[in-house]
């Protein structure tokens, strides 16, 4: 077994979601949508999120002698708005005839933690107003949960 971290080979990917769509940077490349055109013919953002996943993952085994991806460690925040089994349902899917298909993606999911540069308090819990709770001030900012990237890729390599 081999256990490649693409994260410290500069693979590591983000996805930002905001009002104006979903976008998933790697190194130079970008992957995204606007909101509509991800959910055309039904499809969720998750699809389009899928497809960026797996073209990184092909693209760093290929020209190797890994004959086979059996898993995929991934990590997510709460607050990504990425649904695990969407995930690896799309995944089992765009996979088929490829070296990753069959992987079995493992997801760390990130609690999301919200901060205030005034004070420096910091919770789990935002207030509904996005109002720090401890000094009133308007000035929080999300620390965690909104990570999405590819940690490791397991795999099987031929003899040589």
């Amino acid at each position: 077994m081999v256990r490649y971290e693409p994260h410290r080979l500069m693979m590591r990917f983000t996805v930002f979601t905001a009002s104006y769509g979903i976008c998933i940077f790697e190194k130079d490349k970008l992957w995204g949508a606007r909101p509509g055109t991800w959910q055309t013919d039904g499809f969720m953002h998750e699809l389009a999120v899928t497809e960026g996943l797996l073209q990184i993952i092909l693209d760093q085994v290929q020209g190797s002698n890994v004959t086979r991806v059996y898993g995929v460690s991934l990590v997510i925040g709460d607050l990504a708005s990425i649904v695990d089994e969407s995930v690896q349902f799309y995944f089992d899917i765009l996979s088929k005839g490829t070296v990753a298909e069959g992987a079995q993606l493992c997801v760390t999911r990130v609690v999301p933690e919200y901060g205030c540069r005034s004070c420096g308090f910091q919770s789990a819990e935002r207030s509904q107003s996005y109002r720090c709770r401890a000094c009133g001030a308007e000035d929080v900012f999300i620390g965690k949960g909104q990570e999405f990237y590819l940690d490791s890729i397991e795999v099987e390599t031929a003899d040589v």
